[in-house]
């Protein structure tokens, strides 16, 4: 008889962090931004109990592997067999709650760097999300470009590709 590689009973005892002590946003407009995507896509997505809408939660793809965690500052996760409340969420464990993230959206600060944001769509990429989302607020330069790559889960709209690549600093690289 095969002896398994990982006893997955040992799994159970790891430790997943729930917050980084680290603030919401660097500033008022920028948190102001992530709270008004969050309450829209809890209000787009009211009717529907596979959904779930997060907000700068730890996000933990792999079981085992702690090290492995994003926070997006807004997550549309989707697919949940039962919609968790807020008590029992903390951090979204996607072997746990099930479901996926569809959506990742990143609300860019001044303080964004480009080799970050490229980190965080490889990571996006890496565990499957859907679409991905980095809006600078005005102000912060790059005059409010953006990219969106992918679709708005479960509308029906598509969301086409759009530029925001290229030089300058704003936007996601595309």
């Amino acid at each position: 008889m095969a002896m398994p590689l990982i006893d997955d009973r040992s799994l159970d005892h790891v430790i997943y962090p729930e917050s980084d002590d680290e603030p919401m946003s660097e500033c008022a407009l920028q948190g102001l931004a992530i709270r008004t995507l969050v309450l829209g896509f809890e209000r787009l997505y009211s009717g529907r109990d596979d959904v779930f809408v997060g907000a700068d939660q730890f996000w933990y793809p792999v079981k085992g592997e702690p090290k492995i965690v994003a926070a997006p500052d807004t997550m549309v996760v989707v697919g949940l067999p039962v919609k968790p409340t807020l008590r029992e969420i903390g951090s979204y464990r996607q072997w746990e709650h099930g479901g996926h993230v569809a959506l990742a959206i990143e609300v860019l600060s001044p303080s964004n760097t480009w080799a970050e944001m490229v980190r965080k769509r490889q990571f996006y990429d890496r565990h499957g999300v859907d679409g991905r989302v980095a809006r600078r607020r005005r102000g912060g330069g790059g005059g409010g470009r953006r990219c969106l790559s992918g679709a708005v889960p479960e509308t029906g709209r598509a969301a086409p590709p759009r530029g925001g690549g290229g030089g300058g600093g704003g936007g996601w690289p595309c």
